[in-house]
């Protein structure tokens, strides 16, 4: 995972930090002997077909760095049952993968379990983009436990029934809300520095978080229409505007070009 911001970062960190690509390749943890070879896309494609079934266990040359996952089939998951696919990273040396587990829901996926939507205790860090919709009947939409540096990207709907959309956990995690970024519930950043990015030329509307102590509106009109009060330092970047319906915390650096109002 990359590293937090800085205290304000510049418009150029934030934009690289939602652009990156998706890791694609898979890698050995050790040097393979000829029965050892490393892991082909028909073994992941394997591996990640029985994860999903909830059987995570993968072929004995199935190693990975890094595992993505589009989900369209409907089903909550438990990232926990992925996340036992990946290699344990090396004692010394550089990471081998960025983030752990790279999990797209797409705009025609509705995700739903019958507790939560989708969960995870920990194990690696979760990069998450949602176009589509996770929900948990009966518990949060989305709990990502553990203390890992966790990112959320939010272009659809994350809803939870115990009145919880988003747990974060703890690790200094990023949220960002694209256009029609909805939440059914509570959004709470967990322990550590957190932050929520607002960031689509198409704006909207976002309904505050708890425990997030840094919030950058970086393009597009933005209403915020619930607390922020955790905030510590934020910013409005040049041609973006936000409409502050609510209360944040600390204070909002505005940059020239920028608009940044208060309605009661």
């Amino acid at each position: 995972m990359s590293s937090v911001f800085p205290y304000i970062p510049s418009i150029g960190a934030l934009m690289g930090y939602g652009m990156r690509t998706l890791a694609q390749s898979a890698s050995t943890a050790h040097t393979p002997s000829p029965s050892d070879a490393p892991a082909t896309q028909a073994d992941i494609a394997k591996a990640l077909e029985s994860a999903l079934d909830d059987q995570p266990a993968a072929k004995s040359n199935a190693r990975f760095s890094s595992v993505s996952i589009t989900l369209n089939n409907g089903k909550g998951l438990d990232i926990d049952n992925a996340t036992r696919l990946l290699s344990p990273p090396p004692a010394t040396g550089p990471a081998t993968s960025l983030r752990g587990v790279e999990i797209i829901n797409s705009a025609t996926a509705t995700t739903t379990g019958e507790h939560h939507g989708l969960v995870s205790s920990g194990l690696a860090p979760v990069w998450l983009e949602n176009y589509g919709s996770i929900v948990g009947k009966k518990d949060t939409g989305l709990k990502l436990g553990g203390n890992q540096r966790d990112e959320v990207v939010n272009a659809g709907l994350i809803a939870g029934g115990n009145g919880m959309a988003l747990e974060m956990g703890g690790g200094d995690d990023v949220l960002i809300v694209r256009h029609g970024g909805r939440f059914e519930g509570a959004v709470d950043g967990g322990s550590g520095t957190n932050q929520v990015i607002l960031d689509d030329p198409r704006g909207g509307t976002f309904d505050g978080a708890s425990r997030m102590q840094h919030l950058w509106v970086v393009s597009g009109t933005w209403t915020l229409t619930g607390a922020m009060e955790a905030n510590q330092q934020g910013k409005v970047y040049s041609g973006a505007t936000l409409i502050n319906k609510s209360k944040i915390g600390g204070s909002m650096e505005v940059e020239p070009g920028a608009t940044y109002s208060t309605v009661q």
